[in-house]
């Protein structure tokens, strides 16, 4: 039941509380370092088969086109989405090309690239050749239902019942042991929370989750419901369970016209919710994993995006303001149909007015591979 509380506006950060988050952010990244895989390693650790899977739920940031298969208008199955991808070719990711989590199961040796499990062609294909290997994430999800219903598109709950279907085939292709063996060295990854921060709360004065919450507390609600998605899916197999968490949100373009934030400059009430929430993300994987027992990793998608948006000379970038597609301040999806693009997309942070390129989450997911704990593969 939610808890009533008095709306408070939002305010910018205090210096004390701006000097905090930094010495947060900056002893994440220095812990970070100590622990971690390489590529190579991760190509090992699937050839020496202690690692057998990769599975995804959540938002646009994992959906590789699950939402062409629903009654929703939020699809991305059109030019000039895809122009970067295999035959230049739309296929539903929010992106130019590739998604970090594509560049994952490439680092794990599974192929190139994460089938959408509604996909009926790829589905075929990664049940015969016992890849398993898959997405149930659907584009404009998030932890709370209600931001599912925004955009008509597949909340978390419907994506664990695709799951549900998943893990039966499995059962009924290796029977049930040998099923949960397999799953036993199968990643999980959860990503979502920013629609719920941008659409549910902060950027929606009418949302009904701010009469019933204050900030803080609709943290709080989406961390609970986050736990309880990840109860079931450790309930449904999953012993190797990874979170990823909120990235710089207050520098996506759209929010920067939203919120009147000029030049290379970002929000802080924006990114400063998304620290607060990746604060609670971790504190709640941790209790997760010592009430549970399962392997947990807390993937700071934070760190890796904001270092490209603070030195994108570093990474070859030349714009960090703007998206590549229009005039890269409010297109998404449909409102990106057709329209011209940036002639070198490798050089842009953003390729839409929310999405990140496919340059920036080849960036992204090397530097992924350093959050997994050392006992992550054991």
């Amino acid at each position: 039941t939610a808890n009533k509380s008095t709306q408070k506006d939002f305010k910018a950060p205090s210096m004390a509380i701006s000097i905090k988050l930094t010495v947060i952010l900056v002893m994440s990244a220095i812990l970070s370092s100590t622990q971690g895989i390489s590529i190579l390693e991760a190509k090992n650790l699937k050839a020496q088969k202690k690692v057998l899977g990769f599975l995804t739920f959540g938002d646009s940031s994992v959906d590789s086109g699950n939402n062409d298969f629903l009654l929703t208008p939020f699809k991305s199955n059109f030019a000039p989405y895809g122009i970067n991808y295999f035959n230049h070719t739309p296929n539903g990711r929010f992106c130019d090309g590739r998604l970090a989590a594509d560049f994952f199961v490439e680092y794990f040796d599974f192929g190139n690239y994460v089938p959408a499990y509604l996909d009926p062609d790829l589905k075929a294909k990664y049940i015969t050749h016992e890849k398993y290997v898959a997405t149930f994430a659907s584009a404009g999800s998030g932890y709370d239902p209600l931001t599912a219903l925004y955009g008509l598109v597949n909340p978390l709950s419907a994506q664990l019942e695709l799951f549900k279907q998943y893990k039966q085939t499995m059962i009924g292709r290796l029977g049930s042991k040998k099923a949960q063996n397999t799953m036993d060295k199968v990643i999980c990854l959860i990503s979502a929370g920013t629609n719920d921060l941008i659409l549910s709360y902060i950027g929606n004065p009418f949302s009904i989750r701010r009469l019933q919450y204050t900030q803080d507390g609709y943290e709080d609600y989406l961390v609970n419901l986050m736990r309880q998605y990840i109860e079931e899916m450790h309930q449904q197999g999953c012993k190797r369970i990874a979170v990823a968490g909120v990235p710089p949100i207050g520098c996506m373009p759209v929010v920067k016209l939203m919120t009147f934030t000029a030049g290379n400059s970002c929000s802080d009430t924006y990114n400063e919710a998304a620290m607060s929430m990746n604060s609670k993300i971790k504190a709640e994987l941790k209790s997760f994993r010592l009430a549970r027992g399962v392997k947990t990793a807390y993937l700071d998608t934070y760190q890796p995006m904001w270092d490209a948006i603070q030195n994108p000379h570093k990474y070859g970038f030349n714009e960090t303001a703007k998206g590549c597609c229009g005039t890269g301040y409010i297109e998404i999806g449909p409102s990106c149909r057709g329209l011209p693009t940036c002639s070198n997309p490798k050089e842009y942070v953003f390729w839409d007015s929310v999405h990140p390129t496919q340059a920036l989450y080849k960036i992204m997911s090397k530097s992924l591979l350093r959050f997994f704990p050392a006992d992550f593969f054991l």
